[in-house]
């Protein structure tokens, strides 16, 4: 049984205990609680979420994941692709407990692996999702499970800041924004070069066949979950570019700063596409397709 739902008129019985530990999620549920008024909240988040929770809900203390869940009625959960076990520990405690679990899809792509841990799939009762092709996915994942569809209010919210903040050309420079994230699979098995690096490497081969080779501004901006030196060595090895890493501004800023943004498959690629800016995936040929199913995407190694 599936169906969708325009609003957050949701009854959720309360307490309500949210975990999570990915950004993607942890962007979405903050943004849908703020909207809401629930005030018997137990926050129990980990890796990049700790960061997102303590800036949007900071009036919500972190506290083990045991203690939120204790007494509590729903379980709103993140669902992250591979790292984190804290969201797959609730869900296995939520129906030990008996507690109604929900859990967020923010992407869309390895949506079975999601719930699996150890080999073993403990799925929710409920699935959560923002948009029509997300909602098209999950359902025919997930025939027996219902799925609702949540308006985006983090994408929304985004693409007005970034709309409010555009800067005029002052450089007289073409911006790039490159949105990394770490790429977990193999792409070759005589190439042990992490997937990100390999194509970094294809996009500034291909900068001439661009236009961006000349007169050309390119910003790095790691994933949350890099560390802070990661492509420092990389940068060095094309100091004939103007190429830098910046993660002290906001994504929204970086965005509204560039005239294109590029990557492999992030979700700030989607954000910029709202925004109205230039997208490129810059997948190279030998990678996989790029899931992202948005069809307005480019695709530099079709170029």
């Amino acid at each position: 049984m599936s169906y969708i739902t325009p609003s957050l008129e949701i009854d959720l019985k309360l307490p309500l205990a949210v975990v999570a530990h990915d950004a993607g999620a942890a962007n979405l549920i903050a943004a849908w609680l703020k909207n809401i008024s629930i005030k018997d909240i137990r926050l129990s988040s980990d890796g990049p979420a700790l960061s997102i929770f303590a800036c949007e809900l900071p009036h919500l203390t972190n506290i083990p994941l045991t203690d939120a869940l204790k007494d509590a009625n729903t379980l709103l959960s993140g669902t992250s692709s591979c790292q984190s076990k804290i969201e797959h520990e609730a869900r296995d405690l939520a129906r030990e407990q008996g507690i109604y679990s929900i859990s967020v899809l923010d992407h869309w792509v390895n949506y079975a692996n999601r719930f699996v841990h150890e080999e073993r799939q403990v799925l929710p009762d409920e699935i959560w999702v923002s948009d029509e092709i997300a909602f098209s996915i999950a359902q025919n994942s997930f025939r027996s499970t219902l799925i609702r569809q949540l308006p985006n209010s983090y994408l929304e919210r985004l693409v007005e800041k970034i709309n409010a903040n555009q800067l005029l050309d002052v450089d007289g420079k073409t911006h790039v924004l490159y949105a990394l994230e770490p790429i977990y699979e193999k792409w070759s098995k005589y190439d042990d070069t992490p997937g990100e690096f390999q194509a970094l490497d294809f996009f500034i081969s291909k900068l001439e066949l661009l236009g961006l080779k000349n007169n050309t501004k390119i910003i790095l901006r790691p994933h949350p979950s890099d560390p802070k030196s990661k492509y420092n060595e990389w940068i060095h090895k094309h100091n004939h570019l103007d190429i830098s890493v910046d993660i002290t501004q906001t994504l929204c800023d970086l965005i509204a700063w560039a005239d294109w943004v590029v990557g492999c498959e992030t979700f700030a690629m989607i954000i910029a596409l709202h925004a109205n800016k230039q997208i490129l995936s810059t997948l190279p040929p030998w990678a996989p397709p790029c899931r992202l199913p948005q069809k307005n995407i480019r695709m530099l190694r079709t170029l």
